[in-house]
């Protein structure tokens, strides 16, 4: 189900605005590119520098 799933990426309209529509948590990652999740018209659950932070990022998440 979406409520059980986290999409991870690094761009704000295709990778969080999208997959946050249908109901999916979102990590937006700093690692190759660096879009200010400020400016997003759908704000991200996470914002990650590097994808090594993602394992405690969506262990935090998914306990909500």
């Amino acid at each position: 189900a979406a409520e059980q799933a986290v999409f991870v990426g690094d761009r704000l309209d295709a990778d969080v605005e999208g997959p946050a529509a249908l109901g999916m948590r979102t990590v937006l990652t700093h690692q190759y590119r660096q879009e200010d999740p400020s400016r997003a018209k759908t704000q991200p659950d996470a914002v990650i520098r590097h994808l090594c932070e993602l394992p405690e990022v969506v262990k935090a998440l998914l306990q909500l």
